[in-house]
């Protein structure tokens, strides 16, 4: 069974088209029909800042030869865009949460899809993006002060004092991280958070992929609910 490190490493499978209603994108504001559409969300048009997912990839198939275990490859391009001076994406985060079918044209007697991510990428694990260095200087101050007594009556305080200065770079990183959330044991939701290099002041990536291996029970249809990326 295909597994995150395959997803993440690349992998070649025998993928088997059928019907393009067999998985729905819906569009987050004007869901006209339920025909899988290759734009997920475009907004800001009267905005500086623009967002755009588009569905770059979307196969139906199944994963192996031997289990015939139905799977859909579905990949999504992302474009946030600033457009001031001075303006940018501190952070972004977006998710998809698949489910059921429970548009008009579901047929009772069909079995349950059960859908579940079993992979996603990119960001297993946090990464770090897009370094920059700067160099970081720290000052140290250091002073001792005596009290010398002479005959018992105390002199005048003597105070030493010495002062030191360093010099080191320092790496700064624009995070990525990613994850599932859990329902009954399966895999329902993804999603991805990327925020800005807060040090350099550098924005979000403004262009990224992201793709989702999604597990199915039956070829039954299935639908997934789109959270949108906030500047």
């Amino acid at each position: 069974m295909t597994s995150q490190d395959d997803l993440a490493k690349g992998l070649t499978r025998d993928l088997f088209e059928v019907s393009s209603d067999e998985g729905i994108i819906r569009e987050r504001y004007d869901p006209l029909n339920e025909v899988q559409r290759s734009v997920i969300t475009d907004r800001g048009m009267n905005s500086h800042y623009k967002v755009q997912a588009l569905l770059s990839a979307c196969a139906h198939g199944t994963l192996d030869s031997v289990s015939k275990t139905t799977a859909s490859l579905i990949i999504v391009d992302y474009q946030l865009e600033a457009l001031n001076e001075g303006s940018m994406f501190t952070s972004a985060t977006t998710s998809y949460t698949f489910s059921e079918y429970t548009g008009s044209h579901r047929v009772g007697s069909e079995a349950a899809s059960s859908p579940a991510v079993l992979a996603y990428g990119p960001f297993e694990y946090m990464a770090e993006l897009r370094q920059s260095t700067a160099n970081e200087r720290n000052k140290n101050s250091q002073e001792l002060q005596i009290n010398p007594q002479v005959n018992g009556i105390s002199a005048a305080s003597i105070t030493f004092g010495h002062e030191s200065e360093s010099t080191h770079e320092q790496k700064y990183f624009e995070r990525g991280r990613a994850g599932r959330h859990f329902s009954n044991g399966r895999a329902q939701t993804v999603w991805w958070n990327l925020v800005y290099n807060k040090s350099q002041k550098l924005s979000i990536t403004p262009k990224f992929r992201v793709a989702m291996l999604v597990e199915r029970k039956s070829d039954s249809k299935f639908q997934a609910v789109f959270r949108d990326c906030s500047p």
